[in-house]
């Protein structure tokens, strides 16, 4: 009745084997009412008739595949294009099977998809699909067909999103080339024709970013006009920081000076703050002391249940555990924080994390207790002991934890990345053979086996590159795409590098890694040295 409550999936009798023929059907029906009703367990209930009745048919395998996008792209994928090869897609899911390709096939795949979601009768939805189809043609280096199809997108005076993602598109392409001028002028063209797009300010302050040491009077009223246009777009921050950086280049400290500080007093904790802190040689400021909430009785006997039931593999068992955890937290903040304090020192500190962040969105006071919650440091000896060997700063090497996998044993990637430090399988074998270890893939999920090889993989990316940032988005994108992406004119400023970086994916975790970094040496006794983070 408890389980039922919380979760009515699995209060369903899902030993289906074991179960009457009759009782078999009941539990289908019942699945598929939770499927269609789109309900918070719809997707688990998606995962369950799809591993029981593959075949599903009719319109139930459309609405199943929808469900397990999420979870099971693969499978989703596979799905849709079973039923598009059939003539069954409806055209309105022809985008989400564009979307999942792109998440989980190349990009020539996902091109091919998205030039087939343009077949849809929408214009808007058509132009939409056309400039997805030229971003994948971009990644899959088919330039010419790329161009082809953006000037297509781009013609005809239509201002709407299409056209600014085909815009934004065309001039990150010549940007990239080092066509400076050629990239400008399709930025400015985004701005002045779609001006309320969200694109509009990245456009803006990637143009003035092209400027930088070319023209820095030009340079530097750009990006204050980005801060004065879009004061709440995530741009007007950086905007402020590199008009500092312009400004101090011609020589006029007095006005860098003041950009800088009104980052810093702006958004303490963002990555710009960090370094516009550091360029005014001031510390991360310390949080107030604050005390840590207990956890009531029944929390700490929920996430001991859930422990030793992730001991026994009942990890179904666990799931229960935890959603009644979650369940029974509501929004009640000194609950939320009391729960995360007992789980930021489980074996799911994730959930720990995530429990603290609603907290701080509901009003929790953002003490140190309350931060040291959001930015825990479970695995510390070992990790300080890991990077201590490696020559590797413990506080970088704790936010890209963090970053990587908020510190959980067993998460796994899309792509297959396991562990704390999210090693490919493939990686992590490299590096035990090279350590004269006994290997096995399943030896990933065990922290302290994750932890010596990624920090030996890390100082490895940070002994064969220049500056942190380099090596930060070798760990994520690879080392072959840094090679070329250093070769633009500038990157030889990490600074310059890292807001260039064409993967927004790769360039926001650069930032959130070195932002993180100093509040992890902020908060938990660590001076930055000359290993640090921004050298």
């Amino acid at each position: 009745r408890r389980l039922a409550a919380v979760d009515p999936v699995a209060a369903l009798p899902l030993r289906l084997r074991d179960t009457l023929p009759a009782s078999i059907d009941s539990v289908r029906r019942a699945l598929l009412e939770l499927v269609r009703s789109g309900g918070s367990v719809a997707g688990r209930a998606a995962v369950l008739v799809d591993t029981r009745w593959p075949s599903l048919e009719g319109d139930d395998r459309v609405v199943v595949a929808r469900l397990l996008a999420g979870s099971t792209p693969r499978r989703a994928l596979a799905l849709l294009d079973t039923l598009r090869n059939d003539g069954r897609l409806p055209p309105r899911d022809l985008v989400l099977r564009a979307e999942l390709a792109g998440r989980v096939r190349g990009a020539l795949s996902a091109a091919e998809a998205w030039g087939d979601a343009a077949r849809v009768d929408d214009p808007a939805a058509r132009r939409w699909a056309r400039a997805q189809q030229g971003r994948q043609l971009i990644r899959a280096e088919r330039d010419s067909a790329a161009v082809a199809v953006l000037a297509e997108v781009t013609t005809g005076g239509v201002a709407d999103s299409a056209a600014a993602l085909a815009r934004w598109l065309l001039g990150d392409r010549d940007a990239a080339a080092d066509r400076v001028d050629e990239a400008r002028r399709h930025f400015a063209e985004l701005v002045r024709s779609v001006p309320t797009s969200p694109l509009a300010p990245r456009a803006a302050f990637t143009a003035a970013l092209l400027l930088v040491g070319q023209d820095d009077g030009r340079a530097a009223a750009e990006f204050e006009a980005v801060a004065s246009r879009w004061p709440a777009a995530p741009e007007a921050i950086g905007a402020l920081y590199w008009a500092g950086r312009a400004r101090a280049a011609l020589g006029d400290t007095t006005t860098a000076t003041a950009r800088w500080r009104r980052v810093v007093d702006r958004d303490p904790t963002s990555y710009h703050a960090a370094l516009a802190a550091r360029r005014l040689g001031l510390a991360v400021p310390a949080a107030p002391d604050g005390r840590r909430p207990l956890p009531p009785a029944d929390v700490s006997a929920t996430i001991d249940r859930m422990v030793q039931l992730e001991a026994l593999g009942l990890m179904p068992e666990a799931g229960y555990e935890r959603a009644a955890l979650v369940a029974a937290a509501g929004d009640d903040s000194a609950r939320l924080l009391a729960a995360a304090a007992a789980l930021v020192a489980s074996p799911r500190p994730g959930l720990g994390i995530a429990l603290a962040e609603r907290a701080v969105q509901g009003g929790a006071p953002s003490d140190a207790a309350t931060l040291r919650l959001l930015y825990p440091w479970p695995y510390q000896a070992q990790i300080r002991s890991e990077a201590a060997r490696r020559g590797v700063d413990p506080p970088l090497a704790a936010a890209l934890i963090r970053q990587e996998s908020r510190f959980t044993a067993d998460a796994v990637s899309q792509a297959g990345a396991r562990g704390v430090m999210q090693l490919m399988p493939a990686t992590a074998a490299m590096l035990a053979r090279a350590e004269g270890r006994r290997w096995s893939p399943a030896l990933l999920d065990d922290p302290s086996v994750n932890i010596a090889l990624g920090m030996r993989h890390l100082a490895g990316e940070l002994a064969r590159w220049p500056a942190t940032a380099y090596a930060l988005a070798a760990y994520n994108a690879g080392g072959a795409r840094v090679a070329r992406w250093r070769v633009r004119r500038g990157h030889d400023d990490p600074e310059l590098f890292t807001e260039r970086i064409p993967f927004a994916e790769t360039r926001d975790y650069i930032r959130a890694i070195l932002r993180m970094r100093a509040i992890y040496a902020a908060l938990w006794g660590d001076a930055e040295g000359p290993g640090g983070a921004w050298r």
